[in-house]
């Protein structure tokens, strides 16, 4: 007669972005409370949960191919398949003999639940009843007794999107805007700082549009600024925030240099007006140079980065060169360059002038070896300046690796320190992961 499982272990595979990695930690931390132990090792999981991304089609065959893997490793494990990709295609999902259960937007945040109850494997189930899509969910409740294995930790405050993107689905699967109340932000903060964690990452899938739909309406700059000021935590990091968000209160905050961190990330998408326009961005290159400008000017040891797609359907050579001189112009340090990936479902998706696949290596590859050049001189002129950096883990020669608060990373040498220690470092010597700094207190 068959028996019920006996689950005390639990492993989380995600995809995607930082949004997508807080749901995750959030998830951990309630499958914690009910009594799971979280493995490093997915082979050694009585459950398996997956979150998966739907950004690019490419992003969720990586998620499709990790249940298969994960199956084919672990036969006794119980699959559990949820995130932005399951939303998007839950008959898809449900479909796949390799899952056991789905849990679609609206009930992720029930999972811990749903293990509880878990005794035989049953053909895969939906676990909303409902149908409804475009839920966006905060877990409001934050952890009094986990345990961060970083000192750098997402928060999740903002969720889904009002803008359409002509080659983005995430605002069909998320729903509108949606944000974490203040109290909330900062119960959170409380627990994370009492927690051990030095520096949170405000995070969300329209980060710039936080507050807009709260009664009264607020804004990120003021939440920044009571967060900088309350102090309950260390360091904030914002993620990224769309060009014309980086308002001139928000260049105030990042100039103050207290608790904020001197880092903006753009997703910028493109460098040529035209291109732009069919992606359906609300702001032009020039609007968004002048605002990169005006930061590097009151910052000028600000880390700028840029998020620019490569190969969007129309994107001849003149776009691309044009793009390229206007790149030359901007104040950036790093860019993350992505390769178009068709996702269905997308107006991109159906537009003529679909690149191959050559064309956008190439391009890809020019992109590439602008960031590398932007990223070694902003390296460069950091050499004699003292940063503070948060130690975050052992290399494999032993030597301290961390970040500075403009996100440069740092390799010190061996020594009586520990993850999360927060440090003042002298930065003297480039090499090709980073730069040497010296602990200076």
């Amino acid at each position: 007669m068959p028996h019920a499982l006996v689950l005390m272990k639990a492993h989380i595979i995600t995809f995607g972005c930082r949004s997508n990695q807080c749901d995750s930690r959030w998830i951990a931390e309630s499958l914690f409370k009910v009594g799971y132990e979280m493995v490093e090792d997915a082979a050694q999981a009585d459950v398996l949960i997956v979150n998966t991304c739907t950004v690019t089609a490419e992003g969720e065959r990586q998620g499709r191919q990790a249940i298969r893997r994960a199956r084919r490793d672990n036969p006794n494990t119980i699959v559990i398949a949820t995130g932005c990709a399951v939303q998007a295609e839950p008959a898809s999902f449900l479909s796949m003999p390799e899952i056991d259960y789905v849990a679609d937007l609206q009930t992720r945040s029930k999972i811990s639940e749903f293990v509880q109850g878990l005794g035989l494997r049953v053909s895969p189930t939906l676990l909303s009843a409902t149908g409804e899509t475009g839920y966006c969910g905060f877990f409001s409740n934050p952890s009094d007794d986990a345990v961060y294995e970083h000192a750098r930790v997402p928060l999740k405050i903002q969720d889904g999107c009002n803008n359409a993107c002509a080659y983005c689905i995430v605002h069909k699967v998320r729903g509108p805007s949606r944000s974490m109340p203040p109290e909330d932000v900062f119960r959170h903060l409380e627990a994370l700082g009492k927690a051990g964690v030095r520096e949170v990452v405000f995070t969300g899938i329209h980060l710039g549009g936080w507050g807009r739909d709260l009664d009264p309406a607020r804004n990120l700059e003021s939440l920044i600024r009571r967060a900088v000021m309350r102090r309950l935590v260390e360091r904030i990091r914002i993620s990224s925030i769309d060009p014309a968000e980086l308002s001139g209160e928000l260049l105030d905050l990042l100039a103050a240099g207290e608790g904020l961190c001197p880092h903006v990330h753009l997703p910028l998408q493109s460098a040529d007006d035209e291109i732009l326009n069919a992606m359906g961005r609300k702001y032009k290159v020039h609007d968004a140079a002048v605002r990169i400008r005006l930061l590097k000017q009151a910052v000028p040891h600000a880390a700028v980065g840029l998020d620019i797609i490569v190969g969007f359907p129309g994107e001849t050579d003149k776009h691309f060169e044009r793009g390229i001189r206007h790149l030359r112009e901007i104040p950036f340090d790093y860019i993350h360059v992505f390769p178009f990936s068709s996702r269905p479902g997308t107006p991109a998706a159906q537009m003529e002038g679909q690149l191959d696949a050559d064309t956008i290596r190439q391009r890809c590859s020019r992109l590439h070896k602008m960031s590398a050049q932007r990223r070694r001189e902003f390296w460069e002129k950091s050499l004699g300046s003292i940063r503070s950096v948060i130690i975050e883990y052992k290399t494999g020669d032993e030597r301290w690796f961390g970040h500075t608060d403009n996100y440069i990373p740092i390799l010190l040498p061996p020594g009586p320190n520990k993850p999360g220690d927060l440090v003042a470092v002298g930065l003297y010597e480039l090499e090709d992961s980073g730069v040497r700094g010296d602990i200076i207190r």
